[in-house]
């Protein structure tokens, strides 16, 4: 397990930047595995390592959007609007 998994998971959940859908998406689907009559019954671990997957798959999707607005945030900022104005010489 990386370093800091659960904090950047915890923080991707609050966070205002990553959909909402997503959230919803990531919980229900880990809560409702959680929640199910088990695959493996005999096999504890499976549980864990479907919120492991399920928690590694939603970090990176949300790590992904988080990029892509940043991205967008970078483009935004470097644009220059101005107006021009032509001005004959009277030569």
């Amino acid at each position: 397990m990386p370093s800091g998994f659960v904090p950047q998971l915890i923080s991707l959940l609050l966070s205002d930047k990553v959909p909402v859908y997503k959230k919803w998406l990531y919980l229900l689907l880990v809560a409702g595995y959680w929640l199910s009559p088990d695959l493996l019954p005999f096999i504890p671990l499976d549980d864990l390592l479907v919120t492991l997957l399920g928690s590694w798959l939603f970090i990176r999707s949300a790590a992904n959007d988080l990029e892509q607005e940043g991205d967008r945030r970078r483009r935004d900022r470097n644009v220059i609007d101005v107006e021009g104005k032509v001005v004959e010489d009277d030569d």
